[in-house]
C-alpha cells in the first residue's frame, strides 16, 4: 500500500493520535500515541521507551476503529 504526498504531509504533521481499543467486556479504552512516519514504515509509541525502558508487550489484536478527522 503507498500512501499520497497529502497523507504523508498529514502524518509528519500530526505526531500525537490515540489509539482504541475494546475490551472483551465491551468497556473501551483510548490512549495518546506518539507516531512518526520515515517515509517508508509508519511507528508509534505510546510510552517512553528511551527515558523509561520497561521491555514490550504483544497484545491480541481484538478491534480496531479508524475515524479521519475533518
Amino acid at each position: 500500500m503507498s500512501s499520497t504526498d497529502e497523507e504523508i504531509a498529514y502524518l509528519r504533521a500530526h505526531p500525537m493520535g490515540h489509539l482504541a481499543t475494546v475490551g472483551a467486556d465491551g468497556q473501551p479504552d483510548v490512549v495518546p500515541v506518539a507516531a512518526e512516519f520515515d517515509g517508508t514504515d509508519f511507528w508509534g509509541s505510546s510510552w517512553n521507551l528511551a527515558g523509561e525502558p520497561v521491555g514490550e508487550d504483544w497484545y491480541e489484536p481484538r478491534r480496531t476503529v479508524h475515524a479521519p478527522g475533518p
